[in-house]
């Protein structure tokens, strides 16, 4: 009962949830086109986008944390969860989640790698995985690779799609159509068809995750894990 209570519907006039979410896409346009300008500052687009990538997790974090404080809600753990249990839920997710989104994303690329000529679209992996199989100049583009998609990716993903879009969506939609839609649009958000059906399974999951918890830091552990798993399977057999 307490578990249920926490995850209530966020009650948000529509004005203010239009407001908060303009506020973060100007914020994260600003951000982007800003570094683009200065873009020979960088050195190589990879650094230029781990840069920018992470500045624009940070700016949203930090804005949805202000929000959040100023309004009063239980963020990360309202039921004050142990870290180790914390821990050891996420890993439970990701050893749970992996394989299923895994052998679901190798059926969707086969799809669509048998109509991509008949539909003319591109079905490249994400940008973050190509980069990792190739050749990398030096070091810090690894580092910055890890630092974005392991560390400030998951933990702004989460707060934005778990807490602030799904917990707003509940008070407008039953709890089964704003989880799927909240995943749809995370996944349609990564802007890559062949990792789309692999990454709607994955934000259904981390949904039923955060709501059987009650705590968004498993949802951010797992995600992160999930991250690192495709990370070193991109490094270690490409």
């Amino acid at each position: 009962m307490e578990e249920k209570e926490k995850l209530k519907p966020i009650k948000l006039q529509l004005d203010h949830f239009f407001s908060v979410l303009a506020s973060i896409i100007w914020l994260a346009l600003f951000i982007v086109l800003s570094l683009n300008h200065f873009k020979s500052w960088f050195g190589d687009s990879i650094i230029q986008i781990c840069v920018s990538g992470g500045m624009v997790n940070i700016a949203i974090t930090v804005l949805l944390f202000w929000f959040y404080y100023s309004q009063k809600w239980p963020l990360m753990n309202p039921l004050k969860m142990h870290p180790l249990d914390c821990l050891v839920k996420g890993v439970i997710g990701v050893i749970q989640l992996f394989p299923l989104s895994y052998m679901i994303g190798i059926v969707w690329q086969k799809i669509v790698l048998s109509l991509r000529y008949a539909l003319n679209v591109d079905c490249e992996e994400q940008p973050m995985l190509v980069f990792l199989r190739s050749d990398l100049t030096h070091e810090g583009q690894f580092w910055g690779i890890i630092l974005l998609a392991v560390i400030l990716a998951p933990i702004a993903e989460e707060i934005f799609f778990r807490y602030f879009l799904y917990r707003f969506g509940k008070s407008h939609m039953s709890s089964r159509q704003i989880t799927l839609l909240t995943a749809f649009i995370f996944a349609l958000l990564h802007f890559n068809l062949a990792a789309f059906a692999s990454l709607w399974v994955m934000g259904i999951f981390l949904t039923f995750l955060y709501e059987y918890y009650g705590n968004l830091i498993p949802c951010i552990i797992a995600h992160s894990l999930f991250n690192c798993v495709s990370i070193l399977s991109a490094v270690l057999f490409s």
